[in-house]
């Protein structure tokens, strides 16, 4: 008996068909094709001052160098404010607020954002929405919204991303879109 279920398993384990055995096409090496929805830039002129520009942790666990970007409340889909109330944002990271690994640097907001004479700054502003597609281990297509900001404002690039994740589809529906 302990031989035929040796046996059967070793079929079972040499035959069948493993996801990553599957041709995909269209789809990167992680299982996942992405295909962008909506591209947009729109300009948009920002106020530049200590209520707008700010190092905050709020929405993130460190602080990070924030500015607000008001226009994003109607130009995109999801929500990228975060919980202080001061309406949508995006970011430059961490590396303007706090020093990082105890190495020498110059911390704190950069003074070319904090001009009295120049408190304003008219910037372009990419909203880019996309739709993923993941295959997961159990064969099933995780269908995730993907909405990135990116803007330039005086030489310092901020972004914000937020997802959403939409649910599940079955296998070969998923194979459908990807192959369209």
């Amino acid at each position: 008996m302990k031989k035929l279920f040796t046996l059967t398993m070793i079929t079972l384990l040499t035959t069948a068909t493993a996801a990553t055995d599957i041709d995909f096409g269209g789809i990167d090496e992680s299982n996942t094709f992405r295909r962008v929805i909506k591209e947009a830039t729109h300009k948009s002129t920002i106020t530049l001052d200590k209520s707008t520009v700010r190092c905050s942790a709020l929405g993130y666990g460190l602080e990070e160098l924030k500015i607000g970007i008001p226009t994003l409340a109607w130009r995109a889909i999801f929500d990228h404010s975060n919980q202080d109330g001061r309406g949508p944002c995006v970011t430059a990271g961490t590396s303007f607020c706090k020093q990082q690994f105890n190495l020498p640097s110059k911390v704190g907001i950069p003074e070319v954002l904090l001009n009295p004479d120049k408190p304003t700054e008219e910037v372009d502003v990419k909203v880019v929405l996309t739709e993923e597609f993941r295959i997961d281990f159990n064969n099933k297509c995780v269908r995730t919204l993907l909405e990135n900001v990116i803007t330039d404002v005086r030489g310092i690039t901020f972004t914000h991303l937020r997802t959403k994740n939409i649910g599940e589809l079955p296998l070969q529906e998923c194979l459908d879109v990807i192959q369209k």
